[in-house]
């Protein structure tokens, strides 16, 4: 025999051996609703939406000019019959204490204003802050400002108002526009009589050189749940986002506007919650003035 012959191979182990069977946890199917919102069912028998006790989120906002990343002052839960009115304002000197006196006079007394001031270059805060002084102390305490030191745009500005909002309701404000004194409470009714439905706007009249135009009506506003979904789901828009009140569980669930459309935030946000499933509404009712000015917003965008 060779003395270099081949040593006697070992048998190897088998490396595909099967392991032993085990059963599989069982599947769950992915709910429709976020864990933090769900649906429940009142004792008329149709859905609502109702949120759990929560943490209050993280945001970035800006106040008494500090920075600071920190919890928004929003409780476990959505205070009951409180309305958060968000009002974001940029350079509104001219406006902005009309606009908030508005607010303070509405016939429904159960709600709080936060006011974010976007980095304005001229007297705004100054006028926001002469307006909260000369409240009487009930409603001086109901009225936050909150001041960024750098002007992120209309979305940002609302976001921020958004996360700190402490509601059941809450509702949107332009600026530079007016709110009819039965405003907020004709809203609160109709969401409170209609459970099903998540968001509510109004009609408008238009208020240009401080006069009421009764030759300018908003005929692209549509009326009816279901012609509004189907205004949305064409693409177009129908709802007057200064004239909205949401239910603050969808506010929850859906966040703020898109940063990354400029001119069309208000649109992208309806739209967004609105072909989500959300049922929304216009009231047939003028409760709130537009003003119309060369300074406004929207005709940087459109004309």
């Amino acid at each position: 025999m060779h003395r270099l012959a081949k040593k006697a191979r070992q048998p190897r182990m088998a490396t595909n051996a099967r392991k032993p069977w085990k059963p599989r946890k069982p599947w769950k199917a992915a709910t429709a609703v976020p864990q933090w919102v769900r649906l429940s069912t009142n004792p008329t028998g149709k859905r609502s939406c109702t949120l759990p006790a929560r943490e209050g989120r993280q945001t970035e906002s800006v106040a008494a000019g500090r920075v600071s990343k920190r919890v928004s002052p929003r409780p476990t839960q959505r205070v009951k019959g409180l309305v958060s009115v968000i009002v974001p304002c940029y350079n509104r000197a001219s406006y902005i204490r009309a606009c908030l006196a508005s607010i303070s006079k509405q016939s429904y007394s159960n709600w709080e204003l936060i006011v974010v001031d976007d980095a304005s270059t001229d007297n705004t805060v100054k006028e926001v802050k002469r307006f909260i002084q000369s409240l009487p102390p009930h409603k001086e305490a109901r009225v936050r400002l909150v001041t960024r030191l750098t002007n992120g745009g209309y979305a940002r500005a609302l976001s921020d108002g958004l996360a700190m909002s402490r509601g059941e309701y809450v509702a949107l404000q332009d600026s530079d526009d007016l709110s009819h004194v039965d405003r907020i409470r004709r809203q609160v009714a109709y969401l409170r009589a209609h459970p099903t439905i998540g968001i509510v706007g109004t009609r408008y009249r238009v208020l240009s050189a401080g006069r009421i135009d009764p030759l300018q009506k908003p005929t692209w506003l549509v009326h009816g749940v279901r012609a509004i979904r189907a205004v949305y789901r064409n693409g177009g828009h129908c709802i007057c986002v200064g004239t909205m009140m949401v239910r603050g569980c969808h506010i929850d669930q859906f966040g703020g506007p898109t940063s990354r459309i400029q001119g069309a935030e208000d649109y992208e946000f309806v739209a967004r919650m609105i072909g989500a499933g959300v049922l929304a509404e216009n009231l047939r009712a003028e409760l709130y003035d537009y003003r119309s000015h060369p300074e406004q917003r929207s005709r940087r965008f459109y004309k």
